[in-house]
């Protein structure tokens, strides 16, 4: 990151982006690690890691509203949507390195061509999600700075009522094969709200901790809607909310995002606070695509691991989680950091950036921009 770029950064929007990527780890012990599946229904314990589940799962939303907040007034940058590709595929091809010397049995010739093709192969559906809307980011802008504030509340409107009511409503049924937000439609439609908030929201007249309090009140509400079903025997319908275009989950996210533009927005990049946010910031990114890697996230060795926690109480599974969570943070973003200086010493960025700054310009020049 430029040093000179963190003075005019918002660096709560950097520790918004890595408590998302904190959130998403957490999201993935409890889901992944099946930990609410080997709980009994109903015991403090499940109740406690519901809680966690439901204040975790805005994690996705959050990360696409501040992209769109960000990126809404930015010129278009091939740059950076080839620096992401290139990070996701050497982490790509350095876990799976790894992972042929820890389990032999992962050395097939299908891995070793899809480890070079993380798009392609469909290996990380995030990234294939933020690289479609990275790339149309230049036509998401111009409608972002076209409309009016009540022509972006219409449209807002109805991708609301097309991505959260219309699935709710279908109690369950994915009627338009959206439902769950793993698409990159999804992805737009936070883009948007992102640039609305950064052009038609004005200076907040509200104290911060207000919508602090908004999250955890979507969030309460979320868990008794959990708690109602559970307790009149509709179990199919518990997690009918539980899905990032749900109203409840969108709600969470967008009063966690207010909180943190405003509440940290004072942040100084000099403080030793602000240094360590502006150290971790480029590697958040990173603790997605290591962790997420197919060949670790769907590994049955290491889903193992979490049936050990089924035995625990529910203070020693929340620290562990915490803890867990935390090391394993700490230990992507530091490796991302050994990543970021063997791209500068091999010329990588200054590669990438002349190349991608001929392709746009060759690209210009043909289109007649």
């Amino acid at each position: 990151m430029d040093k000179r770029s963190n003075h005019n950064r918002n660096l709560g929007i950097d520790l918004l982006r890595a408590l998302a990527m904190f959130f998403v780890v957490i999201w993935h012990f409890i889901g992944q690690g099946e930990l609410l599946e080997h709980t009994e229904p109903g015991s403090l314990k499940y109740w406690t890691l519901s809680a966690v589940q439901i204040l975790t799962v805005c994690c996705v939303n959050l990360y696409g509203l501040t992209t769109g907040y960000l990126m809404c007034e930015k010129p278009f940058r091939l740059s950076r949507i080839v620096k992401l590709w290139a990070t996701t595929v050497f982490w790509s091809v350095a876990v799976s390195c790894v992972l042929f010397i820890i389990f032999p049995e992962t050395r097939t010739l299908e891995e070793i061509v899809s480890m070079f093709l993380p798009i392609l192969r469909g290996r990380y559906w995030f990234f294939t999600a933020y690289f479609v809307v990275m790339t149309l980011s230049p036509a998401l802008n111009l409608v972002i700075r076209s409309l009016t504030k009540g022509q972006f509340r219409l449209l807002l409107a109805a991708l609301f009522l097309i991505f959260g009511v219309i699935p709710v409503g279908s109690l369950g049924y994915d009627v338009l094969r959206i439902s769950t937000g793993h698409h990159f439609s999804w992805m737009i439609v936070l883009y948007l709200i992102g640039g609305y908030i950064r052009t038609n929201v004005p200076p907040p007249r509200t104290p911060a901790w207000k919508y602090l309090a908004g999250y955890f009140l979507f969030a309460a509400i979320h868990l008794l809607y959990r708690f109602g079903t559970t307790l009149i025997g509709l179990h199919s319908f518990s997690n009918l909310l539980l899905t990032y275009p749900s109203p409840l989950v969108v709600g969470e996210a967008i009063c966690l995002f207010l909180y943190f533009k405003d509440a940290f927005s004072d942040i100084s990049a000099n403080s030793a606070f602000g240094k360590l946010i502006c150290f971790a910031a480029p590697g958040v990114y990173s603790v997605y695509v290591i962790h997420v890697h197919p060949k670790v996230y769907w590994n049955t060795e290491i889903i193992a691991v979490f049936r050990a926690w089924d035995d625990w109480n529910t203070l020693t599974v929340c620290v562990a989680m915490v803890i867990t969570a935390a090391a394993l943070f700490t230990l992507c973003v530091c490796l991302d950091a050994v990543r970021q200086r063997i791209f500068r010493i091999c010329g990588i960025d200054r590669m990438i950036s002349r190349s991608s700054n001929a392709i746009e310009n060759t690209l210009r020049s043909l289109l007649g921009d």
